[in-house]
């Protein structure tokens, strides 16, 4: 009376085998497409060449337009630092959040000038700015000038004594470094204590720069970003 209980037993063991086996396929299979399709995000990576309208179309390698569906031209500085693009009539300086050409990224400065107040007129091309550091954490800068009131006094020409103080409107220069975080497009100021709250999910690194002097982890900064990118990859849509 037992036996014909045992062989049903066995055949729901091998009907549960091929289950799991079929199921551990599956996994397998979706787990090899999900690779085929994200890339890790390092220095190396290339970006699709386009327009992006949102950090998230930048997050995930998918810009709104292509080059060849608009009419434009693009100015690449010396350095590769600066692209400036003539305006793009189908968009709004500030809806376009960045660019990609020959796959590197590059960030619109229209709203980071105004934040920072540097000088800016509406009728200059938009301006981008490389991200030199690429990864989990990425750096850029620009060069720009800020208005700032400079006292100019008029002195009586015998006596030498001040007759009247007043102030001018004059263009200082300036450099604004960033660093923007991947996981989540916040922007925030290129400082030494701004980097060391952001790797503290690497120790080793953190203790590095924690032992330096404040000058001597000043100077290792940009290089650290590197190597924290270098250990903390994220990914990203190939």
């Amino acid at each position: 009376m037992n036996y014909p209980v045992f062989l049903l037993h066995q055949r729901s063991g091998l009907f549960s085998y091929l289950q799991l086996k079929s199921l551990l396929c599956f996994l397998l299979f979706s787990l090899n497409i999900q690779a085929q399709e994200t890339k890790k995000f390092t220095q190396e990576f290339r970006f699709v060449d386009g327009i992006y309208t949102s950090f998230e179309a930048f997050q995930q390698n998918k810009p709104d337009l292509s080059w060849d569906e608009i009419e434009t031209e693009l100015h690449l500085d010396k350095a590769g630092h600066l692209i400036r693009v003539s305006d793009v009539a189908a968009f709004d300086r500030e809806t376009i959040w960045g660019i990609s050409h020959q796959g590197i990224p590059y960030i619109n400065l229209t709203k980071i000038i105004k934040e920072e107040s540097l000088t800016w007129q509406e009728s200059d091309p938009l301006i981008f700015a490389n991200l030199q550091s690429r990864g989990k954490l990425c750096y850029f800068y620009y060069e720009g000038y800020r208005k700032v009131k400079v006292p100019i006094t008029v002195y009586e020409p015998v006596t030498k004594r001040p007759l009247q103080t007043s102030f001018v409107e004059n263009k200082v220069p300036v450099v604004v470094k960033k660093i923007l975080l991947f996981e989540n497009g916040d922007i925030i100021d290129y400082q030494l204590t701004n980097f060391m709250e952001l790797i503290q999910d690497d120790p080793k690194l953190w203790n590095t720069l924690n032992d330096l002097s404040e000058q001597e982890a000043r100077e290792k900064m940009y290089k650290s970003l590197f190597i924290y990118n270098d250990r903390n990859t994220v990914q990203i849509s190939n």
